[in-house]
């Protein structure tokens, strides 16, 4: 009878205690350096196709890296200044990023940052998140009316 109940609390206590295997999200988001792969969205809209086919063009050799002081910074060789921000985690599966210092945007043909005081922060809905993949989702608010996702993936 101890016998069985010592196995029952070893068994349960093996159940209860974190895999060594299995990291936390904050380890894995600031492990190093993300490499840009694509980036996708749901929009029907041409307009909004054509602005994410762009912005993947210019990410071609993006990168982006999460501090553990909780701030990140994304740059690519087709930028003239790397955008900055904060970024938090909202449990296990949601992030939000500041990009209050600098955002990306097209104007015409033109890839551009430009400058946000509105200090609207973006939820990104973590879709993947290993040692060597991230994808997130961001819902963008395009006008007074309507909404897209994007989905950006990055490797390592």
């Amino acid at each position: 009878m101890n016998k069985q109940i010592a196995l029952l609390a070893l068994s349960f206590a093996l159940l209860l205690a974190p895999s060594s295997c299995s990291q936390d999200t904050t380890t894995l988001l600031t492990g190093g350096t993300w490499e840009f792969i694509d980036a996708t969205t749901t929009s029907e809209h041409n307009d909004i196709i054509a602005m994410i086919s762009r912005y993947s063009a210019y990410m071609a050799d993006g990168t982006l890296v999460f501090n553990e002081d909780e701030t990140w910074v994304a740059d690519s060789h087709l930028l003239d200044d790397p955008s900055t921000g904060t970024w938090s985690l909202m449990g296990e599966d949601q992030f939000v990023l500041d990009k209050t210092t600098a955002i990306w945007s097209i104007v015409g043909e033109q890839f551009v940052m430009t400058y946000d005081d509105t200090g609207t922060p973006y939820t990104c809905i973590i879709d993947v998140l290993s040692k060597s993949e991230l994808k997130y989702t961001e819902r963008i608010q395009w006008d007074n009316l309507r909404f897209y996702d994007l989905t950006t993936s990055w490797k390592r």
